[in-house]
């Protein structure tokens, strides 16, 4: 079974795909905010297919840990934009 390449997140990769996930709070479908923030930044194609890959996985379970979060916290999670 041959390995797909790896590929690194840098700081900026990071902070592009931390930026889409907080703009998808505010602005609905989230895939218009990913897109706006993609392409402000200017993200190429062969990074923006694993940035968009990790944030659905981030999307989907954040309900779940927003939920863990209350759940151990008694605390609702607030959102800072």
């Amino acid at each position: 079974m041959e390995s797909k390449p790896k590929i690194k997140l840098d700081e900026k990769m990071l902070i592009v795909l931390l930026e889409a996930l907080r703009w998808s709070e505010r602005i609905k479908p989230s895939q218009h905010a990913k897109r706006m923030v993609f392409e402000k930044h200017r993200v190429s194609d062969r990074i923006e297919r694993v940035l968009t890959a990790i944030y659905y996985s981030v999307l989907k379970r954040q309900g779940i840990l927003d939920k863990i979060i209350e759940d151990i916290t008694n605390v609702r999670p607030i959102y800072i934009f």
